[in-house]
């Protein structure tokens, strides 16, 4: 038995070794950090269904594997006088503009990305390019955290007041969740994903080939249980699927009666985006 230990105990200090040697150990990333900038005269006010008017919102990020960020690592969200990430537009359309309205979450606000990346900025670019007729301006309501019953509200509130000649929901299957800041289980990718397989414990600050292996056997295991959880969110006895439907069916009926159109855009979750993708009968 202790010959077996013995030799068990050297085979792992060899991989150990190894993995040191061939610099394989596991990727864990800091969380990135957040600053809001604005005028300290102006009292704190957070937009209906927006965030702080004419602030900034800066986000600092650890690593830049793409060369993205630039030097400084960091991207910053500006926000309008309405509290959405967009230019300034009135209320009041002009004559022969057309206005595209979208509504979403921190996909369509373009969280983590400068502000000429965002799809709707590049929607308008695009439709411009392509010779439209009419001048095309798109409004991005698009903020961290809405869900589609905000979006529903939202556009009650607020969005048919721009008189949209076209409406845009953009569907992140985490839009499910009522609540994010719930610690109940959620389906949300990068808190009950990503970032759980970015924890290192106190032996991953030490061992190559444990931090190595915890964080491919949490990747599997977490996986595995967050599939099953997103799928269930979604069935037809699901409290979570039915409210969100509601909120679905509200802006169709909403945008029916305004006789708007409406479009949907649905934005899969980054993960093993092939036929294997794994939330594919959501």
């Amino acid at each position: 038995l202790l010959l077996a230990v013995a030799s068990f105990c050297a085979a792992l200090l060899v991989m150990e070794v190894v993995f040191r040697i061939a610099d394989i150990h596991g990727n864990y990333h800091k969380a990135h950090a957040h600053k809001c900038i604005r005028d300290p005269q102006d009292p704190i006010r957070w937009a209906r269904f927006g965030y702080i008017p004419l602030s900034t919102h800066r986000t600092y990020y650890h690593t830049d594997p793409r060369d993205y960020f630039g030097l400084s690592t960091s991207v910053d969200h500006h926000f309008n006088s309405a509290g959405w990430r967009d230019e300034e537009h009135s209320i009041a359309k002009p004559a022969g503009e057309y206005r595209i309205l979208g509504l979403g979450d921190s996909y369509l606000m373009g969280q983590g990305v400068h502000a000429e990346d965002p799809y709707f900025s590049q929607l308008q670019t695009l439709l411009i390019q392509a010779g439209l007729p009419s001048e095309i301006k798109t409004i991005n309501t698009g903020i961290s955290g809405n869900n589609t019953v905000h979006q529903a509200q939202m556009l009650l509130s607020r969005g048919f007041a721009y008189d949209p000649d076209l409406v845009i929901v953009n569907f992140v299957p985490n839009d499910v969740e009522q609540n994010l800041e719930s610690d109940e289980p959620l389906i949300e990718f990068y808190r009950n994903y990503t970032r759980i397989t970015q924890q290192p414990d106190w032996l991953s600050n030490y061992s190559y080939l444990w931090s190595w292996a915890r964080q491919r056997i949490l990747q599997q295991i977490v996986a595995r249980r967050y599939i099953n959880e997103s799928l269930a969110s979604f069935d037809r006895t699901s409290e979570k699927w039915n409210v969100c439907r509601n909120a679905l069916l509200k802006i169709v009926e909403t945008c029916r009666q305004n006789n708007i159109p409406l479009m949907g855009a649905v934005f899969p979750f980054f993960h093993e985006l092939n036929c294997d993708y794994p939330f594919q009968p959501v």
